[in-house]
């Protein structure tokens, strides 16, 4: 895939009472070594921090909020943007300790639980319904909690969020200085997790009777798979190991995409654009297909614009008016390659502000899909949302 055919998604904490300097837009995107998006996401606001010490060469920047941006790796080929931890207290409750030399939140404990839990789930549910076809490893420090009881409820609580659509499953990395290869934390943490599954299955059919199998399915229909491993050495090293392993899986799988999520994943991503007043930008859809009587997809964009509330409507009207569409199918019957793509899109985009290290205007693309249409009869499959 080119380097510039990215997937960005741009989103603020959908805390109502957060801190006004912590709402600044913050984007999520890992560039993996073949150069495939992916999401990283991370829950546990203290430990996580060294993990980012990895990623610079001179230690992490001077940063207040406890919003991460775009970090660009200087010794690797490859750069990862990491998504906030989601499990925010509001202000009142927060109890954190600033650290003098670094400048960002150091600690991030949270006092038996005590989180706005619709919040949490909101946000969780946003995650799954946005990144719902894209592949998510989410990194728990399990340190960052008094105990593993507040694990077992934050996996339960993305749980029923993660089971409405099973292509939204992440794939857990639970990170602590305590799992070990001597003893055997994930037999002993699936059997409490498993525990904590059958009162969901009870609190959602008191009737049905309790199977152990049919609490298992539940599990692994919600989670893709649970990894617990030791907070050492090497850490980032492993986690991008099981990424890509997670890549290479769902694409042998083959996820189907429809036409109908993909109108409403842009529905959302333009909403939340528009709601941040970041201004105009280019939406490119990049099609490529193998079939020359594809049906085009002008029509969501349109009704992106009918099921749109009118107070919107004219803050996504620019955002809109400057989306691209293409066919992107050559004459010469064969599926386009990367280049001619970006051949084709390249003249066409708006030059943003930003600059290049030699000079050169980059595009202003704030958010490119590229989606594949296989022939006819058979399902869509998307190379950037998967």
């Amino acid at each position: 895939m080119a380097q510039w055919l990215r997937l960005v998604t741009q989103s603020t904490p959908p805390h109502c009472g957060y801190l006004e300097e912590c709402q600044a837009p913050y984007r999520a995107l890992d560039r993996l070594a073949d150069e495939t998006p992916a999401i990283v996401q991370l829950i546990g606001s203290g430990q996580k921090y060294k993990l980012i010490d990895h990623l610079f060469r001179n230690g992490p920047p001077t940063q207040q909020s406890d919003i991460i941006h775009i970090v660009e790796m200087q010794d690797r080929k490859q750069s990862i943007i990491l998504f906030d931890c989601p499990t925010v207290l509001h202000p009142s409750k927060m109890d954190m300790t600033m650290d003098d030399k670094a400048g960002y939140l150091h600690r991030h404990p949270l006092k038996g639980w005590k989180l706005n839990q619709s919040n949490f789930q909101t946000t969780v549910q946003l995650n799954s319904q946005l990144l719902a076809g894209i592949s998510q490893t989410v990194v728990v420090f399990v340190d960052d909690f008094p105990g593993s009881s507040s694990i077992i409820e934050l996996l339960v609580a993305w749980a029923r969020n993660c089971q409405r659509d099973l292509r939204s499953r992440p794939r857990l990395l639970l990170v602590s200085e305590e799992y070990t290869e001597k003893v055997d934390m994930q037999a002993r943490f699936l059997d409490r997790l498993f525990r904590y599954f059958v009162r969901l299955q009870q609190m959602s059919d008191p009737t049905r009777p309790y199977v152990p199998s049919d609490v298992e399915t539940m599990f692994w229909n919600c989670f893709e798979s649970l990894h617990l491993i030791s907070d050492c050495s090497g850490l980032l090293d492993r986690i991008m190991l099981h990424t890509q392993e997670m890549l290479q899986r769902r694409t042998t799988l083959g996820w189907a995409f429809s036409g109908s999520n993909l109108c409403y994943l842009l529905r959302q991503w333009i909403s939340r654009f528009a709601r941040n007043e970041i201004g105009a930008f280019d939406f490119v859809l990049a099609f490529r297909t193998q079939d020359p009587a594809a049906k085009r997809f002008e029509h969501h964009i349109e009704v992106l614009l009918h099921l749109t509330p009118k107070p919107q409507l004219a803050k996504m009207a620019k955002v809109v008016a400057s989306a691209l569409y293409m066919d992107a199918y050559p004459k010469g019957g064969h599926c386009p390659s990367d280049e001619h793509i970006l051949s084709y899109v390249a003249p066409r985009v708006t030059p943003g502000s930003s600059t290049s290290m030699d000079g050169e205007k980059k595009p202003n693309i704030m958010l490119c899909l590229l989606v594949v249409l296989p022939k006819q009869g058979a399902a869509m499959r998307p190379l950037a949302l998967r």
